[in-house]
């Protein structure tokens, strides 16, 4: 099939590209920038916004899968007029034009656990009420009703999979929550933890590649025929507490840590439920998360000089890196 990816640049896109192309699909990128990682199969290099670029991207398609997106809360909380023309504006006149097809194609959309806002009961499962408590969350609960809209105006499937936490590689934002921790225990800096008790549902992302390639599959064959809604979830809660003597653990570094205030626009607390993935896709997000992060600092070890990381990343010596900053776009 011809696959369409937005946000193709990103950590999502950048992890499922390969797998794609190893099952023989022919993959068309489009983002705003090149992908760190040098993979640009076939890329479009334009923002989703523009109406010519669009056209083009979108033709001879068999399906999209949609990640383009302001993909950090902070961003959102900062310009929300540009959250919106991106995630709501942007993924509505997607919509739009692959509706006008001769055949539109199926679509695979990229969400966020942030939708639930501060859940009532734990494990969240996707029956629980939408409750978004920041624009972020807004705009993609606003993204997930045009989806719907879509499927059901062109009865072309649609996968709406909600994201929680993910991580898993160097070229992600430097403040989220595992980048920063693992990234001081690389360099000597001090990490800051706005939190303590904070719990998160952590997801590799290579666990996130494989449930868009089983998506995609199941499409395929017809299992996956009409909408449907996933959490892409470990269901395992680890509180930053947990996670900043995991990594200490598993550096063998003493990291000195400090502690803040929590941001107004986070939600806190979140263990998702799985067992719908599960039965659908017979997925389980089970990479452990010591396993993840040893990978992860392994990467950081082998491809980036500390030096480097001191003066290009950080930007200043001996400063605070916020890795309380959780960005749980994804």
């Amino acid at each position: 099939m011809k696959i369409l990816i937005t946000g193709s640049s990103g950590l999502i896109a950048s992890a499922i590209i390969p797998f794609l192309e190893a099952d023989g699909h022919i993959i068309r990128g489009f983002d705003i920038r090149p992908s760190p990682s040098g993979n640009n199969t076939s890329f479009i290099a334009e923002d989703i916004t523009d109406s010519k670029a669009r056209q083009n991207a979108i033709k001879d398609i068999d399906g999209v899968i949609h990640l383009a997106a302001v993909s950090r809360v902070l961003d959102a909380e900062q310009d929300p007029a540009k959250c919106f023309d991106i995630n709501v504006k942007g993924t509505m006149s997607v919509l739009s034009d692959l509706a006008k097809l001769d055949n539109p194609p199926w679509v695979i959309y990229g969400s966020s656990r942030e939708v639930y806002g501060f859940a009532s009961t734990m494990p969240v499962s996707e029956e629980q009420s939408l409750k978004p408590v920041n624009i972020y969350a807004e705009s993609k609960v606003a993204s997930e009703s045009l989806i719907r809209n879509y499927a059901r105006l062109t009865n072309r499937p649609a996968i709406i999979l909600r994201f929680s936490n993910v991580y898993g590689s160097i070229h992600d934002h430097a403040t989220r929550v595992i980048p920063a921790f693992v990234r001081a225990s690389v360099t000597g800096n001090e990490i800051r933890i706005d939190g303590e008790d904070h719990t998160f549902d952590f997801t590799h992302v290579d666990d996130i590649a494989r449930t868009i390639r089983a998506s995609v599959e199941h499409i395929e064959d017809g299992t996956l025929a009409g909408i449907e809604t996933m959490n892409v979830v470990s269901g395992k809660g680890t509180t930053l507490k947990q996670l900043a003597n995991l990594v200490k653990s598993i550096s063998g570094a003493e990291i000195p840590i400090t502690r803040g205030i929590p941001r107004n626009f986070d939600v806190d607390h979140f263990i998702g439920d799985p067992s719908h993935l599960e039965d659908m896709l017979g997925i389980c997000c089970d990479t452990p998360l010591s396993t993840g992060i040893e990978r992860l600092m392994n990467d950081f070890r082998a491809s980036i000089n500390i030096r480097d990381i001191t003066a290009t990343h950080i930007k200043t010596s001996h400063k605070l890196v916020p890795a309380a900053m959780q960005e749980a776009s994804l």
